[in-house]
């Protein structure tokens, strides 16, 4: 296995809720800089750090040599003097060392405490996560140190830590188990069955996804092992596991994201995929809608997010055609509720063009193309939704259902983003003002390009147009989010110039079924590069390639790996 650098990729496994890492923002150092134990379970109301990891010498704090792999995370000191930790099927993790102390501090907060039910057992009740974990001493020796305090109000603890070390044999084991009212202790596996249930688990999952060109293979292992490491048991409002978009900062998932998931999955795994797919319809609402973001525990609705959930259906099915009359009608009627919701609660009376609120709606959160406000009637809106009736039109036909409605709305659409938008040379989003008056918006985003979506639905001189246009926007590491010489263009602005990999993958495809295949190449062999050379970032600096904000997103590794496969 390659080596893991957890500053950017944390470790965990396939269905667990921890995971370790190494944070370099300070707001995620709540104990200083260093190796930390984090929690994944309610993303952003709460801190995610459980424990940092120290070695000691003498009492004291001494730097130790870390080596990480997808299997286990090594610190050494000298030959013979090391500890390991290695995570488990379910969510918790075995810590191992030979010949050194470890310190296992908790990040305390109100009502945090320590105890012991047992000679062998500590348990941490830490409010963070919502959850326990309870430290079960296999072998060496264990101590817990903190100082209560108490008021009228709580009481709890601060300096709270786990001292543990060898006996005299030279060693000790500590397996940790994370639970929420009650523990009830599993089956331990020994530490050489754990090391090869996770070797075996992942080469399982690597195998089962379709192979890529070989100059992209080292880092297609890495894309992989992000995804398989992202994937969550199921737990709250997840009744199937979901594959969070990362698992350092933006633990959980977003409704456009899990669709590039389930496109690079598809080949591999179907039924892992439809999943994935399916993960915001289970809390669909009864008007349509589906959350913008959710974890365990919290949803909202606050924002939408593009409609590229019709497309990802046409792909799946093309790669898993094979689905019970049952499983598509269920998606049948999501997917018209939802593309319904669209051309109901975001269209005015009369007009046949959705517009977007905001532009976390679009997915393009800050984009230059919503400087002038909302609503905004948007060209890749109408773009997505002309193709999210196309994959309705397939469905019911596949059901026997009559498919003119969604054939009709389809060709309305398309028919009302060239008359109403397209302006000869490009086209351009239009402001609601009044709800009546429609404003032109020129600006120099890359989304009233998205419409190079459609292909070879669109007339051939639009296409042209598109295509020229494009190459304002292309750069040796990618295809550019805000043109590079626009004067709002800003190096890490996030979707005012950064490559994202969603984009990319759309324009890609679009040119390619459009007839631009070289400039569809040029971008696919820019992002495939980029990835290779600094791994699977949340975006990337347009102009130098280098990774920027989240360092391990799986969209990012979906996205990699279904270019580098030729698709």
């Amino acid at each position: 296995m390659p080596t893991l650098d957890l500053t950017a990729s944390p470790l965990s496994r396939r269905g667990n809720w921890m995971s370790l890492s190494i944070p370099q923002e300070v707001q995620y150092q709540p104990l200083g800089p260093g190796l930390y134990i984090r929690s994944n379970h309610f993303r952003s109301f709460i801190p995610r750090e459980l424990f940092k990891v120290e070695v000691l010498e003498d009492g004291e704090v001494v730097e130790a040599q870390l080596d990480c792999d997808h299997e286990r995370a090594r610190l050494s000191l000298s030959e013979g003097r090391w500890a390991e930790i290695r995570f488990t099927r379910h969510s918790g993790l075995r810590i191992l060392g030979r010949n050194l102390t470890l310190k296992l501090s908790a990040v305390t907060g109100e009502n945090s405490v320590a105890y012991a039910p047992s000679e062998s057992c500590t348990v941490f009740n830490l409010r963070q996560s919502t959850r326990r974990y309870a430290c079960e001493r296999m072998s060496g020796h264990s101590e817990l140190r903190q100082q209560t305090q108490a008021s009228h109000t709580t009481f709890q603890s601060s300096d709270m830590a786990l001292w543990l070390s060898p006996d005299k044999a030279g060693g000790f084991e500590l397996a940790m188990d994370e639970f929420w009212s009650t523990w009830d202790p599993p089956a331990r596996e020994s530490a050489a069955e754990l090391g090869a249930s996770i070797r075996s688990e992942f080469e399982a999952f690597l195998s089962a996804l379709p192979p890529v060109e070989a100059e992209w293979q080292e880092a297609a292992e890495l894309a992989t092992y992000v995804m398989w490491s992202c994937t969550q048991s199921p737990c709250g409002q997840f009744v199937r596991e979901p594959m969070f978009m990362s698992i350092n900062h933006m633990d959980q998932v977003w409704s456009w994201d899990h669709c590039f998931n389930a496109m690079a999955l598809a080949e591999g795994d179907p039924d892992f995929a439809w999943d994935q797919w399916q993960l915001p319809f289970d809390l669909q609402d009864e008007f349509g809608a589906i959350p913008d973001g959710f974890n365990d525990v919290f949803k909202h609705y606050n924002f939408c997010k593009p409609p590229v959930h019709g497309w990802t259906v046409l792909e799946l099915l093309e790669s898993t055609p094979e689905r019970s009359p049952e499983h598509l009608r269920q998606i049948y009627r999501q997917l018209s509720q939802h593309t319904n919701w669209f051309l109901t609660q975001r269209c005015l009376p009369g007009m046949t063009l959705p517009y977007y609120l905001h532009g976390n709606d679009s997915g393009w959160d800050n984009s230059t193309m919503f400087d002038q406000g909302c609503p905004l009637m948007a060209p890749d809106l109408a773009a997505l939704l002309v193709v999210q009736c196309e994959a309705l039109v397939k469905l019911a036909e596949m059901l026997g259902e009559d498919s003119a409605v969604w054939s009709s709305k389809g060709d309305a659409l398309l028919a009302a983003l060239l008359e109403q938008l397209w302006d000869g040379q490009c086209f351009l989003p239009q402001r609601l003002q009044n709800g009546i008056d429609c404003v032109p918006v020129p600006n120099n985003s890359m989304i009233p390009f998205i419409p190079v979506f459609l292909g070879k639905r669109l007339p051939e001189a639009v296409r042209g147009k598109l295509a020229e246009g494009l190459e304002r926007f292309v750069t040796e590491h990618g295809i550019a989010t805000e043109a590079p010489d626009s004067p709002q263009y800003s190096e890490d602005g996030y979707w005012r110039g950064p490559i994202w990999a969603p984009s990319t993958y759309i324009v890609y495809t679009g040119l390619r079924d459009a007839g631009f295949a070289e400039l569809a190449e040029r971008i696919r062999q820019g992002f495939l590069r980029t990835c290779a050379k600094g791994g699977f970032a949340e975006n990337f600096n347009a102009l130098t390639g280098e990774p920027l904000r989240d360092k391990a997103y799986t969209w990012t590794a979906s996205v990699f790996l279904l270019l580098a496969r030729g698709r």
